[in-house]
């Protein structure tokens, strides 16, 4: 990887209009400006030109099957960056938030991912106290908990504020389709297999977001 990597952001999206436009706002903002951005949007009837995104930097297309999983390949495929940033279509971030994720790759030469900080409004919340997204291979069970201040290694990654090098989707391939439902299976999934080959899963804090969790989409 090169000191100074580029970076495609990839933004599923599904019915969530009004989010979505708050989180391109803030993608606009960042203070890293060559980026791509690739949104897939899964809305029936979309449009495949939405005028309300117009940016030299961002591709918006449209997919008629409703798979996250689908959508993430899809925009894998379509990028051409270093570093993929994965993003939730109902986020809100600061402006340094792509410079962070670009920084913990530059500085972990290991690190296959990079998952980053998490916050919710109240009234939701993480369980597990201090402990950090913790997965149990043999039974799959797992704590969920993003919102962390400690820069460490991770069980496993949210797809909602993720970084990974491109490499590692030749080495242990796409996410997995079939899992339906539950979007998280496909991220532990994915997770297991980059621990497998060797690499691991970092946790960098101040690459934060705050995740709104739109009811609608």
């Amino acid at each position: 990887m090169s000191s100074k990597p580029s970076i495609s952001v990839i933004i599923p999206t599904l019915n969530r209009s009004l989010a979505l436009q708050k989180t391109v706002n803030c993608l606009l903002k960042s203070t890293v400006k060559d980026f791509e951005c690739i949104i897939v949007d899964q809305t029936p009837g979309a449009a495949d030109n939405d005028p309300r995104l117009i940016d030299s930097r961002i591709k918006y297309i449209h997919q008629s099957k409703a798979s996250l999983p689908l959508a993430r390949n899809r925009g894998v495929k379509l990028s051409q960056a270093d570093i993929i940033l994965f993003l939730d279509d109902d986020i809100e971030f600061g402006s340094n938030l792509l410079y962070e994720h670009i920084c913990a790759h530059v500085r972990s030469s290991t690190a296959a991912a990079v998952t980053g900080r998490i916050k919710l409004l109240p009234p939701h919340f993480y369980t597990g106290g201090d402990i950090l997204a913790k997965v149990e291979p043999k039974s799959a069970k797992f704590v969920v908990n993003f919102d962390q201040d400690k820069r460490q290694e991770s069980d496993f990654i949210s797809g909602g504020n993720v970084s990974v090098k491109r490499e590692v989707f030749s080495e242990v391939g796409f996410f997995d389709r079939m899992y339906k439902g539950n979007a998280l299976y496909e991220e532990i999934d994915m997770s297991m297999r980059i621990r497998r080959a060797g690499k691991t899963i970092l946790f960098h804090p101040t690459a934060e977001i705050t995740h709104l969790r739109a009811e609608e989409g």
